[in-house]
């Protein structure tokens, strides 16, 4: 069970959290690529879509298909995007590396059946994603375990 954070239930947890997840990249650089998927923002309009992002990284999800599943526009979407700091295209991709990590972690399946499982249309896709994001392959990641 996943539970939320925000301000009204524990507001110095909250702002704790916040605080942290901004500053970890500027104390870590090995952190900032992973840490660029996650969005800290008191700007609860965003949290449908984030949501329906998450629930549905397996498949091909466009930012209209977002929007429409938040009850917001697409510019208004975009905008929430852009106030946070991420691209709509750019979140995605963090997010379906981020589970394609604990799907590598997890084991059992091999790249292809991760990239397919993860969103990505081929390995190809997933293989160049994956190094743009993480600075490094799928596979140089497997050898590290």
């Amino acid at each position: 069970m996943k539970t939320k954070l925000n301000d009204s239930t524990d507001k110095d947890t909250y702002t704790f959290a916040l605080s942290f997840f901004r500053q970890m990249p500027l104390a870590c650089k090995a952190y900032e690529r992973p840490l660029k998927g996650i969005i800290a923002t008191r700007d609860t309009r965003i949290e449908p879509a984030l949501s329906y992002i998450n629930e549905h990284l397996h498949e091909d999800i466009r930012l209209e298909d977002v929007a429409r599943a938040a009850h917001m526009s697409i510019r208004t979407l975009s905008r929430l995007f852009h106030d946070i700091g991420i691209r709509y295209n750019n979140y995605l991709n963090y997010q379906r590396i981020t589970h394609a990590i604990e799907l590598m972690a997890d084991g059992g399946l091999n790249i292809n059946e991760i990239a397919l499982e993860t969103g990505f249309s081929c390995a190809a896709n997933f293989n160049r994603t994956f190094k743009q994001i993480m600075g490094m392959t799928p596979t140089e990641l497997f050898k590290r375990k």
